[in-house]
C-alpha cells in the first residue's frame, strides 16, 4: 500500500522531472540529451549476444550517478572485463558531468543511457530492453522501485563502493516503510569503511564485506597534466598535481613551473612542495580568506602566532564574533572582491582530480561578479560545477609546487 503510494507520486511529478531537466540544460546542454531515456524510451534496438558454451545473458547494468560514482566505475569496468571478456555493459548516470565521463570508458558494444526513473513501469521498461543478468550500483543510489523490479525479475542488485553517512542513515531510518524494503532487497553491499558498513547493517542491507574505496585504486591522467602545462593560460589553476607522479617527474615540473612566465595557483597538502615554489599562501576557511605572504612554512607559523594571540585575548575574539551580520557580510563581499579582481579579465587553466575540478572551476566561477570577464577553461576529461569549500592555495608568479 505505502509503496504504491510512493510509485503513484513518482508518476506524478514526471512533468516537473522534465521542467526542471530543461532549466538545468540552459547551463549544461548536457542534460538536453536523450531525455526520453529517462523515460524508457530508447532510440536503438539493443541485442544482447550469448555465450558460446550456454544460452545466457552476458550483460551488466552499472550505474554510476554522478562523476565521482563513474571514476571509482572505471577501475570497476576494467577488473570486470579482465574477469568476463565477454560482456556487454550498459553504463547510466543521473548528471550530465558522469555522462560526460562515462562517455569515455565505453567499449564495442556497450551502451550508455540516463539512469531510468523510479517508476515500475520505467524500470521494466529498461529491464525488457537491456535484459541485463546482473545490476552493479554505485556507491548510494537505492531506489525503492529499482530493487522491487530486479527482484521480481529475478536480477540480481549489489552495492559496491557504497558509502553511508549519519546525516544519511537517520534520513532513511526516518522513511523506514520505504528504504528498509530497498536496503533489505538488495542482494550484496561492498561498504567502504567499518562504520559505513554499521550504519548499513542498521537499515538492512546486507553487507558482505569491507573494500575501502576503488576510486583509490583510479590511475590519473598525466595528458590532462600535460595539455594544462603546455596551454599556456594567464593563470593556471592545478589541484593536486604531484599525486601519484615518481620523483623525476616531480622534478621536473617543480623546474618547469619555476620558470613559467604567467601565475599559478596550487591547491595542494604537501607542505616540501608549497615551500619549495610559492611566494604567497591563500588560507580559505569557509567565509574567511587570508592571504600571505610567503610560502607554506612562513603561512603555518604566522597562523600558529595568530592562535596564540586569540587565545591570550578571548575578548577581542567575542568581540570581533559578535559584529553585526550587514559587517560581517561586507566584510565577506570585500574579500571575494579581492580574490575577483586577482582573477579577472585572464585565462584560467584547470587541472586535477575529475570530482575535484569541477568545485574549483565552480568556486572561481562564484568570484566573477562586478568584473569584465573571467574565462574558464577545462582541458577534455574535467569538468564544470559548484561545491568545493575549504582548503589551501598557493599562489606565485612564476614558481609554485605541490605538497
Amino acid at each position: 500500500m505505502i509503496h504504491g503510494l510512493y510509485s503513484g507520486l513518482m508518476w506524478m511529478i514526471q512533468p516537473l522531472l522534465r521542467s526542471k531537466l530543461l532549466r538545468r540544460g540552459l547551463k549544461e546542454p548536457g542534460y538536453l540529451e536523450q531525455i526520453e531515456e529517462r523515460f524508457g524510451i530508447y532510440a536503438d534496438a539493443f541485442k544482447t549476444p550469448a555465450h558460446e558454451d550456454k544460452p545466457t545473458k552476458t550483460c551488466i547494468w552499472v550505474h554510476a550517478v554522478s562523476l565521482g560514482e563513474t571514476r571509482a566505475a572505471e577501475v570497476l569496468l576494467h577488473a570486470l572485463r579482465a574477469e568476463y571478456p565477454n560482456i556487454r555493459i550498459v553504463l547510466t548516470h543521473g548528471t550530465a558531468t558522469g555522462r560526460a565521463l562515462g562517455a569515455t570508458l565505453l567499449k564495442a558494444g556497450d551502451v550508455q543511457v540516463w539512469q531510468p526513473w523510479d517508476t515500475p513501469a520505467i524500470m521494466q521498461k529498461f529491464l525488457t530492453h537491456f535484459q541485463p543478468s546482473l545490476a552493479v550500483v554505485l556507491e548510494t543510489e537505492v531506489w525503492p522501485n529499482w530493487v522491487a523490479q530486479c527482484k521480481h525479475s529475478n536480477i540480481p542488485m549489489v552495492l559496491v563502493n557504497a558509502r553511508m553517512s549519519e546525516k544519511s542513515m537517520l534520513s532513511a531510518q526516518r522513511l523506514a516503510w520505504l528504504s528498509g524494503p530497498a536496503y533489505a532487497g538488495l542482494n550484496g553491499v561492498w561498504a567502504q569503511t567499518p562504520d559505513d558498513a554499521k550504519r548499513l547493517e542498521l537499515l538492512g542491507a546486507p553487507v558482505m564485506e569491507i573494500v575501502g574505496n576503488v576510486k583509490f585504486d583510479a590511475q590519473p591522467n598525466p595528458v590532462l597534466l600535460a595539455q594544462a602545462l603546455f596551454g599556456n593560460p594567464d593563470i593556471l589553476l592545478l589541484d593536486e598535481p604531484t599525486n601519484d607522479l615518481d620523483v623525476e617527474t616531480i622534478n621536473w615540473l617543480e623546474n618547469f613551473l619555476a620558470d613559467f612566465q604567467n601565475t599559478v595557483i596550487v591547491v595542494s597538502h604537501d607542505r616540501h612542495f608549497l615551500d619549495a615554489v610559492c611566494t604567497n599562501i591563500v588560507d580559505i576557511d569557509f567565509s574567511k580568506i587570508q592571504l600571505y605572504t610567503g610560502n607554506y612554512s612562513f603561512w603555518y607559523e604566522s597562523s600558529q602566532l595568530a592562535a596564540r594571540q586569540t587565545h591570550i585575548a578571548p575578548s577581542r575574539h567575542s568581540e570581533r564574533d559578535n559584529v553585526i551580520p550587514r559587517r560581517r557580510n561586507a566584510d565577506q563581499v570585500l574579500r571575494h572582491r579581492q580574490i575577483g579582481k586577482f582573477c579577472s579579465n585572464r585565462d584560467i587553466g584547470l587541472h586535477g582530480p575529475h570530482n575535484r575540478i569541477a568545485d574549483l572551476a565552480g568556486q572561481i566561477r562564484a568570484l566573477r561578479f562586478g568584473f569584465d570577464r573571467i574565462q574558464i577553461r577545462v582541458w577534455p576529461g574535467a569538468s564544470c560545477g559548484s561545491g568545493y569549500r575549504c582548503g589551501k592555495a598557493a599562489v606565485a608568479n612564476a614558481p609554485l609546487r605541490h605538497q
